[in-house]
């Protein structure tokens, strides 16, 4: 009987996540392969990688529709350039990748919201973003260019 009388939230320690806002700015700055990995850590920190490991390869999945999509429908020209100013004026290829960002953010934040406001209602300082964020973006650089130059050397273009 003593034991319901006990407070329950001071028996248990909520690990502090990245901030909404830090999630937000990597899913628009970094896009879905940036915003997939930082989700990734969020998850990792509260031990449900496994049960989120779907979430993100049904993300992944979506990002390489996307990226494939867009390369195959890139115009090309007798020129490199004339076919990038041409898809500039195009708004789903020169946005695309930052609107399924945003909606990847969306959806991983509902994944987490529950352990986003239990964080808050304990008055968790979340950790500083700068690196993993940093991290996360130079690895889906490092992801996306080779990809970009293999899907350009595949369309035959230099």
């Amino acid at each position: 009987m003593n034991d319901l009388l006990q407070p329950s939230l001071t028996k248990t320690s909520a690990p502090p996540l990245y901030s909404t806002r830090a999630n937000f700015f990597v899913a628009f700055f970094g896009g879905p392969l940036a915003i997939t990995l930082f989700s990734a850590l969020n998850a990792r920190r509260l031990r449900r990688l496994g049960q989120d490991l779907p979430f993100y390869l049904l993300g992944l999945a979506l990002y390489l529709g996307l990226f494939a999509w867009l390369a195959l429908n890139y115009p090309t020209g007798p020129d490199l350039l004339e076919g990038a100013l041409e898809a500039r004026r195009n708004p789903f290829i020169r946005y695309g990748g930052r609107f399924l960002g945003l909606v990847l953010w969306g959806g991983y934040y509902l994944r987490h919201r529950p352990f986003h406001k239990a964080s808050d209602l304990l008055g968790l300082d979340s950790p500083n973003p700068w690196g993993p964020a940093l991290a996360c973006f130079g690895l889906a650089l490092a992801v996306e260019i080779p990809l970009i130059t293999l899907l350009l050397q595949l369309r035959g273009l230099p």
